[in-house]
């Protein structure tokens, strides 16, 4: 006699996702604004000292590597606390997505100085 195991799991609201989705966006931007502005100004410019360190010892596919992974991180933690900790899952989103916009928008205005 086999039993099927029904779960009943709610959709994903929809703030939820729009939220996971605007940091995914903002972290990527970070990361392809340092790509794109180590590759046309160098690494003298990056005023995070890890990554300017990683970047001489691994080269750009080692940031981009470490960004790819935080970033796979931080939407792993964010879906586990989207349905058991909604506030919590606000406040880490919320940061991230804080974080990401912050370096996109520092890495595009130091490249615009620069280059004029």
């Amino acid at each position: 006699m086999s039993r099927a195991i029904a779960t009943h799991l709610e959709p994903i609201p929809r703030l939820v996702r729009l939220v996971l989705l605007l940091t995914v966006f903002a972290q990527l931007g970070d990361a392809i604004t340092f790509a794109l502005g180590s590759q046309m100004i160098g690494i003298g410019q990056e005023s995070n000292g890890l990554m300017a360190s990683l970047y001489h010892h691994a080269g750009l596919t080692g940031v981009l590597l470490l960004k790819g992974w935080a970033i796979l991180m931080t939407v792993s933690v964010l879906m586990l606390l989207a349905r058991r900790m909604p506030r919590a899952f606000m406040v880490g989103a919320v940061v991230a997505l804080a974080f990401g916009l912050l370096g996109l928008l520092s890495n595009t205005t130091t490249v615009a100085a620069l280059i004029g």
